[in-house]
């Protein structure tokens, strides 16, 4: 489960890379960019749909210069398997950043924006959180508790 999620996130976030540099002019935000190509931000999500597993959500929001990607499971689990994977995507928290770092460097020489963060959420299925970061294209900004 782990991998394919890891997979689904990094192929999102490099579509989102790909595509920030269409365009006539560079946007001030990540958040014009989706706003004025409403129809690249719904082949994402559509993307988003067809590759996620049928026991998680995925959705990707995008607020200023962040991008969101929230993935939640369909069905609770208990508190010893939350740490589990918890302590799974922290062991590969490393990985996952450069991998996202990458993406947001790409962003910004596309768009020409200096600050753009991606974060990553992931969450049980009664919303409660198991593990997040937050990349910024250098270090890690944010770590789940």
């Amino acid at each position: 489960m782990r991998s394919k999620t890891f997979a689904l996130l990094l192929a999102v976030l490099m579509c989102v890379a790909g595509l920030c540099g269409c365009g006539e002019k560079p946007p001030q935000t990540i958040e014009d960019f989706a706003m004025e190509h409403p129809g690249t931000i719904k082949d994402i999500e559509s993307s988003i749909d067809k590759a996620v597993m049928k026991d998680i959500d995925v959705t990707m929001t995008i607020e200023d210069n962040c991008i969101t990607l929230t993935s939640t499971l369909k069905d609770s689990i208990d508190s010893d398997e939350a740490k589990e994977i918890a302590n799974q995507f922290e062991a590969n928290a490393k990985k996952l950043g450069k991998n996202c770092n990458t993406a947001i460097d790409n962003i910004k020489e596309a768009t020409q924006l200096e600050e753009v963060t991606i974060k990553m959420i992931f969450n049980n299925g009664d919303g409660k959180e198991m593990w997040s970061h937050a990349y910024d294209g250098s270090e890690k900004k944010e770590k789940s508790e």
